[in-house]
């Protein structure tokens, strides 16, 4: 995914780094492509372009809401990895951090989409 100048970096307060704003892009593109809620769809895209900040993002509820059982599957599997893969991981994203991106990894597979809330029916 290639960046216009024009775009702000999605995290604006670390040293620029064009490999891992393009990863977040992308993830966010994902993220958005997943979402239930056309209103959070548009929200998530105003950040990728550059309309609205992460930081925004971050505190809207509706957001929070899907994030919350994607992380802790995520969390889970983190948990499962074996050293080896543990280790792999760690490269990859070290590697991603020096600008070199990932080079020969998957994407990785869109989340499912968030399961119901489970509160109860009024």
């Amino acid at each position: 995914m290639s960046e216009s100048p024009s775009v702000s970096p999605l995290l604006p307060s670390l040293p620029r780094n064009r490999a891992v704003d393009e990863h977040l892009r992308r993830s966010l593109a994902v993220l958005r492509d997943q979402a239930a809620d056309a209103t959070l769809r548009d929200r998530i895209d105003d950040v990728i372009s550059g309309r609205a900040s992460l930081r925004a993002l971050a505190r809207d509820p509706a957001f929070s809401s899907m994030m919350e059982p994607l992380v802790t599957r995520g969390m889970q599997r983190l948990a499962e990895l074996t050293p080896e893969e543990r280790a792999a991981a760690e490269e990859g994203a070290a590697a991603l951090d020096r600008g070199e991106g990932t080079p020969g990894s998957p994407e990785p597979a869109p989340p499912a989409p968030p399961a119901p809330p489970t509160h109860g029916t009024w």
